[in-house]
């Protein structure tokens, strides 16, 4: 399948349930959409819940190819058709098209209908308590193959002809077939380029009905057969109308039908289009389409039966009327599905009885006929309906049924004498090694074929075969028709009696119901069965049965019994729970089924116990998936008892976490409610999860919630998985060249400890998933001032000059607009004051202003009160602590060459270094992620290098290293974890 649509609709017994949500499937190479194989999905992304009933249409394979042919529809506006009725109306009403190709210039490219991507339709009702639904799909679409058995000819070509050019999606109303409707005439065609003599899975059409074929008309769907003579090589073209001799055409959805050339008559035509009008016909052929058998009067699929008495209804210009019995067995409802009949022609289906009726023909040369369909499950069999003068074929058995059959072998039936207007031919179903009953008393192997030249005085003979050694009956039928039209037929329904003993369907050995008496929903638990006990000798009435409850708690326990001596099938027992077991032991009882007449012919045993009081969740895997940046879960609804209470505790993941989260417990929307305390079971939460902060990245974080029932120890946990929260790829760029640009020869002692994996990278201090690249340019022309890439996330400012201003301008957009939070400058000051001045009025809106320029040097600011980000560099941080033996020396003075700047800073920003009573001359902004560096010479003066931090004695010179590994250790933080890392610090 390429596509599945599962349409959704309040479930009701009226069939008028509204729309309530679509699930759409595509099939993909990682998750390909595959037949009889189970498919996994949520409903609760549409907003359905996994646990109320609802009716559902399913569509596969619906494309723009089955869309109306004037273009007015899209796929969406098909899909929303659907959604506007209710369940009852889309069912019923709901189509699909097709468009053909040209009669006049026919040519084999346009496919329509592909066998890759058919149109396959399904409906179905989904139980409050189901959680695997079995869809049976059926393709939408006609199959047609063709074999040729004629000597010196292959086939070329094979077009589809006179296609009905519409289809009810779910195959709506019995009526509302248009007989009339103008047929598609010529849908499209096959080229057999293999050559060969057969065509198979190639062509395709919709369902069609028409009571009276004739060789050249407008309505019956055809085959045009393109084949060629191998002795001459010339091509000639036949019309094949789809249909056996004799009857009419009834093309059903999910159907092969199999066409056979068995002879060429004549040459044909020289076109396709002429042996469409052609009159006469040019090919012998058969065409063999019924599910089981030749006559169609009897078909089974595994489960069920549908038998119809005669494959064709004969009327003379009398009219008339006729009662037809219809067998079935199984699961199902009978139904008529389709009806195309004639004026004058009427019938009615009450319970299992069809009435055919034909008024009198006004001139006894016209001619009626009609074709009706009935339904049973996943059965169809047909009914020809003919009305004309010499009608008057017929075919009787007396009696019309006989007694079940003893569960012996060669049990004889009462004679059946056949009443025909001519000789006739019987079979008994089903045949050959698989018989139940023969026409001979005796004998190794089964007699399943007899006729009226072997009948005295035209009585049938009918004995069972083998013993019937199961405790169910055995079905059997037999066909009689008349040799000069096999479609009059009467057909009797053989039943052989089983063994004394019981039967159970379905069959089981355990019952398991809930603490709250519903059914556990595991494997093919049920508590309701058919029970079979056997019939009578005779076979004519159902043994009586009792059941016997016994065992510790059978008083907990109740068994509702259905008896009926007629009818197996209305024999039923029901085991239902009688309360809730507020207990906390299983309760457990057993049961077993025994014939009143003989106690000691008994069932097997079938064990029923209840859990103890206990609840669920709802979740699927009592499992909720919350990414890293929602704050909170789907909304989760307890289903239990409403006597019940709740509890809810968080339990920390394990191996605890690094740093520590506020995980609330609140309601539907959002009202604070408290871990511990008790809530009535329908009050429904959520968990607000905070921010995973950066320190927990690349690891998996799983929360589990303990829900206990107040006052038990019954508990079950949900697990809260949080997405990993993994880091963005760093890029590093210049804003321009110059000082403050990596690659300038004054910060290289700085570059250095940013690309110093031993402090960033996979193994270091820092993790990094790799190492950093960083900028080695400092000409003006490798800056990305002018246009700054989007992945860009840290960018140093290079020379500061008024001729390129609006670098400035595109650095503060960029930074405002970080949409990961993540986006770092490191601006350092200019020798000119000007410059200077003319840099800080870029960023007097954030509360920054310049000072001046001082030829001190610069030292460590000592003085924060409740810092986190001073913290963090001498206390808390990666390298606060990076020699325990050294202590930073906050007298240590910072080089600066006289002429850069200093400048003041917003409140929240840290100031890290000063110019004692001119300002800041190193600043660390986390708030609008932006470092201020007074002098670049800072950092390469009296600096350790970055692989002598580990061995440096002097602590001045420790001190500034730890400084300009941190600065990097915040740069990268932010740029890979953006607020992760820098809500860390929002503490102030």
């Amino acid at each position: 399948m390429k596509t599945l649509d599962l349409f959704f609709f309040e479930s009701n017994s009226t069939g008028t349930g509204t729309f309530k949500g679509l699930k759409e499937l595509i099939a993909t190479p990682e998750n390909p959409l595959v037949m009889n194989t189970d498919m996994v999905f949520d409903f609760s992304d549409i907003g359905l819940s996994m646990t109320e009933p609802y009716d559902i249409l399913i569509v596969a394979n619906m494309g723009d190819n089955y869309l109306p042919t004037d273009g007015s529809q899209t796929l969406a506006d098909w899909k929303s058709a659907i959604q506007r009725k209710n369940y009852k109306e889309a069912k019923a009403e709901i189509q699909v098209f097709m468009s053909g190709t040209d009669t006049n210039v026919p040519e084999y490219t346009t496919k329509p209908l592909e066998s890759d991507a058919l149109l396959m339709s399904a409906s179905l009702k989904k139980g409050k308590q189901d959680t695997k639904l079995k869809a049976v799909l059926q393709r939408a679409v006609s199959r047609f193959d063709i074999y040729s058995l004629a000597a010196g000819y292959t086939i070329e070509t094979v077009s589809v002809w006179n296609a009905y050019p519409s289809l009810f999606v779910w195959n709506g109303e019995p009526n509302a077939f248009d007989k009339d409707a103008k047929r598609i005439a010529r849908l499209y065609g096959f080229e057999n380029k293999t050559g060969g003599n057969e065509l198979v899975g190639k062509l395709y059409a919709f369902e069609n009905y028409v009571a009276s074929p004739k060789q050249n008309d407008e309505f019956t769907t055809c085959l045009i057969i393109g084949v060629r003579n191998s002795s001459s090589g010339t091509v000639s073209y036949h019309r094949a109308n789809i249909h056996p001799l004799g009857s009419g055409q009834s093309l059903k959805r999910n159907n092969v039908y199999k066409l056979t050339i068995n002879s060429v008559k004549k040459e044909g035509y020289t076109t396709e289009l002429e042996a469409y009008k052609g009159e006469i016909a040019s090919l012998g052929y058969s065409i063999n389409y019924w599910d089981m058998d030749s006559h169609g009067t009897v078909q089974f699929d595994g489960d069920n039966i549908l038998a119809i008495p005669t494959k064709k209804v004969m009327f003379t210009p009398n009219g008339g009327s006729y009662s037809l019995g219809i067998f079935t067995f199984g699961e199902g409802t009978l139904s008529l599905s389709k009806k195309v009949l004639d004026d004058g022609i009427s019938v009615g289906l009450s319970g299992k009885t069809l009435t055919v009726s034909a008024t009198i023909l006004s001139n006894v040369k016209d001619q009626r006929s009609g074709i009706i369909e009935l339904s049973f499950g996943n059965l169809k069999a047909t009914i020809d309906i003919v009305q004309l003068e010499g009608g008057d074929l017929y075919l009787k058995l007396n009696p019309k049924s006989i007694p079940y059959f003893a569960n012996t072998a060669g049990v004889a039936a009462p004679p059946i004498a056949v009443e025909g207007s001519g000789d006739w031919e019987a079979t008994i179903y089903p045949p050959g090694a698989g018989a139940f009953f023969s026409f001979a008393q005796t004998g190794t192997s089964a007699v399943t074929d007899y006729d009226s030249s072997k009948a005295t005085n035209n009585i049938i003979p009918i004995y069972t075969h083998t013993a019937n050694a199961t405790t169910s009956p055995r079905y059997g039928f037999l066909v009689v028709s008349l040799k000069e039209d096999p479609s009059v037929q009467s057909t009797m329904l053989l039943i052989q009696s089983g063994e004394p003993g019981f039967e159970l369907t379905p069959s089981v050995t355990a019952i398991d119901f809930e603490y709250d008496g519903e059914l556990t929903i595991t494997g093919n638990n049920t508590n309701m069965f058919l029970v079979n006990p056997g019939l009578s000798t005779d076979g004519t009435t159902v043994n009586q049965w009792k059941y016997v409850l016994e065992g510790d708690n059978a008083e907990a326990f109740e068994i509702k019994d259905i008896h009926d001596d007629k009818d197996l099938k209305l024999n039923r027992l029901t085991v239902t729970a009688k309360q809730e077991n507020a207990s906390s032991n299983t309760l457990n009882a057993r049961l077993y089924l025994a014939l009143v007449d003989d106690p000691n012919v008994k069932s097997h045993v079938i064990t029923i116990s209840q859990k103890p009081m206990s609840f669920n969740t709802g979740i699927v895997g009592n499992t909720l998936y919350v990414s890293e940046n929602a704050d909170e879960t789907q909304v989760v609804s307890l289903q239990g008892s409403s006597r019940m209470k709740w509890i809810a505790e968080l339990e920390q993941p394990e191996p605890a976490l690094v740093h520590t989260y506020a995980v609330k417990l609140v309601g539907e929307k959002g009202e604070a409610m408290s871990w511990g305390s008790e809530y009535s079971m329908g009050t429904k939460f959520k968990i607000q999860l905070p921010k995973i902060l950066y320190k927990d990245a690349n690891r998996d974080i799983t929360y589990h919630v303990k829900l206990t029932l107040a006052g038990t120890d019954v508990s079950s946990r949900i697990a809260i998985v949080r997405k990993v929260l993994k880091p963005i790829s760093i890029s590093v760029a210049n804003l321009y060249g110059g000082y403050g640009a990596l690659g300038n020869g004054i910060l290289s002692t700085f570059r250095d400890y940013g690309i110093y994996s031993t402090f960033f990278g996979p193994q270091g201090i820092v993790y990094m998933p790799v190492t950093p690249t960083l900028p080695n340019n400092e000409s003006n022309s490798a800056g990305v001032g002018a246009n700054i890439p989007d992945n860009v996330n840290v960018l140093f400012s290079g020379r500061y000059a008024t001729t390129v201003s609006n670098y400035y301008d595109n650095l503060i957009t960029w930074l405002e607009n970080s949409p990961n939070k993540n986006r770092f400058a490191i601006v350092s000051l200019d020798n000119s004051n000007s410059e200077n001045q003319a840099l800080f009025a870029k960023f007097t809106s954030w509360g920054y202003k310049y000072r001046g320029n001082t030829g001190s040097y610069a030292s460590w600011v000592t003085s924060h009160t409740n810092d986190p980000v001073w913290d963090y560099i001498v206390k808390n941080g990666p390298f606060s602590n990076f020699r325990p033996s050294q202590q930073i020396n906050f007298n240590a003075m910072f080089y600066r060459d006289g002429i850069s700047g200093t400048f003041d800073v917003p409140t929240g920003v840290t100031s890290v270094l000063e110019v004692a009573g001119n300002g800041c001359s190193l600043s660390i902004d986390l708030q609008r992620r932006i470092i201020f560096l007074g002098d670049s010479q800072h950092t390469n003066t009296w600096t350790p290098a970055c692989n002598a931090l580990a061995t440096v004695t002097d602590n001045e010179y420790y001190g500034r290293g730890v400084l300009w590994a941190t600065l990097w250790a915040i740069i990268y933080n932010t740029a890979q974890y953006g607020d992760h890392f820098t809500d860390v610090f929002n503490t102030r």
